[in-house]
Protein backbone atom coordinates (compact mmCIF):
# COMPACT_ATOMS: atom_id res chain seq x y z
CA UNK A 1 0.00 0.00 0.00
CA UNK A 2 1.32 3.15 -1.30
CA UNK A 3 0.50 6.55 1.12
CA UNK A 4 0.47 10.06 -0.21
CA UNK A 5 2.57 12.68 1.48
CA UNK A 6 0.30 16.09 1.84
CA UNK A 7 1.28 18.87 3.62
CA UNK A 8 -1.28 20.65 5.98
CA UNK A 9 0.28 23.96 5.17
CA UNK A 10 -1.71 23.85 2.03
CA UNK A 11 -5.11 23.28 3.54
CA UNK A 12 -4.61 25.73 6.37
CA UNK A 13 -3.47 28.14 3.43
CA UNK A 14 -6.74 27.45 1.19
CA UNK A 15 -9.12 27.65 4.44
CA UNK A 16 -7.36 31.51 5.52
CA UNK A 17 -7.91 32.40 2.18
CA UNK A 18 -11.27 31.31 1.51
CA UNK A 19 -12.42 32.92 5.41
CA UNK A 20 -10.88 36.20 4.34
CA UNK A 21 -12.68 36.44 0.72
CA UNK A 22 -16.13 35.53 2.92
CA UNK A 23 -15.12 38.22 5.46
CA UNK A 24 -14.24 40.72 2.29
CA UNK A 25 -17.55 39.52 0.55
CA UNK A 26 -19.54 40.16 3.63
CA UNK A 27 -17.74 43.76 4.33
CA UNK A 28 -18.67 45.32 0.86
CA UNK A 29 -22.39 44.07 1.49
CA UNK A 30 -22.57 45.58 4.87
CA UNK A 31 -21.57 49.24 3.26
CA UNK A 32 -23.57 49.13 0.67
CA UNK A 33 -26.37 48.09 2.45
CA UNK A 34 -25.72 50.99 4.43
CA UNK A 35 -25.23 53.04 1.41
CA UNK A 36 -28.82 51.82 -0.10
CA UNK A 37 -30.40 52.48 3.60
CA UNK A 38 -29.24 56.29 3.72
CA UNK A 39 -30.50 57.02 0.10
CA UNK A 40 -33.37 55.53 1.04
CA UNK A 41 -33.67 58.00 3.97
CA UNK A 42 -32.68 60.99 2.51
CA UNK A 43 -35.30 60.83 -0.28
CA UNK A 44 -38.03 60.14 2.63
CA UNK A 45 -36.81 62.72 4.35
CA UNK A 46 -36.62 65.57 1.42
CA UNK A 47 -40.41 64.02 0.30
CA UNK A 48 -41.60 64.69 4.26
CA UNK A 49 -40.07 68.10 4.44
CA UNK A 50 -40.79 68.92 0.98
CA UNK A 51 -44.81 68.53 2.22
Amino acid sequence: MEYVVFSTDYLYHMANMIRGNIGSIFSVSLYLFLAVLSVYIMVHLIDFIGQ
